[in-house]
């Protein structure tokens, strides 16, 4: 009996590549793909699926769901990381390239993060009102970043994780989000309140992934977006005086 495609399976062959799809992508063997991810030059899987009753993720555990094919599964936007790390092999041997990675994204992620401080919301933990960097709350960023990108988080969340920058301002727009809704618990909303969170809404909702079936009720856009919206919309028209 062939296997039965069920929601979860159109989720991920919607979003996601293979193993053996992401390689091919990137013209290399899957033993050199592996072996990449083994060395931390580039991140693991967002989700691995075992038994087919099994998804896995970093961010969501493991989780029963009501079948999909097993795997372990990738954006394919990873073939962008996967040609950075081909090139900083392509001179240096695995820790000194390991070294270059890390150091790159760094650099790039904390470049993004300045702008989006001045742009998008004030990141007073890290950044002083004049823009300098501090040092200390910054490392801790980028660490918690580096950490977070090795093992695919942001090929779960983020709907565009082609660069540092493309990850930045989906994290950023989710802490100004959260910031403004008391994470999404927030009950009350003036008009110009409601006005502000519904724009930051709609702009979380364009960086943010779906998520998959299997762990939607647990995600950020069923609270911050799909629960959120509807809440802020309708008491805004009330603080507004108008009626529905």
């Amino acid at each position: 009996m062939g296997h039965t495609v069920t929601k979860l399976d159109e989720y991920l062959s919607r979003y996601f590549v293979t193993a053996e799809e992401l390689s091919a992508l990137c013209d290399i063997s899957p033993e050199a793909l592996w072996r990449m991810v083994h060395k931390q030059l580039v991140m693991q899987p967002s989700y691995i699926v075992s038994q087919s009753r099994v998804i896995e993720s970093y961010v969501f555990g493991k989780l029963s769901c009501d079948g999909a094919r097993n795997g372990c599964y990738f954006r394919p936007a990873t073939k962008l990381w996967v040609r950075r790390a081909v090139d900083a092999l392509r001179n240096a041997d695995e820790s000194k390239a390991y070294a270059t990675l890390k150091a790159t994204f760094e650099r790039n992620f904390t470049a993004a993060l300045q702008a989006l401080d001045r742009t998008m919301w004030r990141l007073r933990d890290c950044m002083t009102d004049d823009g300098a960097v501090i040092q200390l709350a910054m490392q801790t960023r980028l660490q918690d970043a580096w950490n977070h990108h090795l093992h695919g988080v942001f090929g779960l969340c983020v709907v565009n994780p082609e660069s540092e920058a493309a990850i930045a301002i989906k994290e950023v727009c989710q802490e100004k989000l959260a910031a403004l809704s008391d994470n999404g618990g927030k009950e009350i909303f003036s008009y110009s309140e409601a006005e502000e969170l519904l724009a930051v809404i709609d702009e979380y909702a364009m960086l943010s992934m779906p998520f998959s079936p299997v762990e939607y009720s647990l995600s950020s856009r069923h609270r911050l977006v799909d629960n959120l919206r509807p809440r802020v919309a309708m008491h805004g028209r009330e603080s507004a005086g108008i009626s529905r």
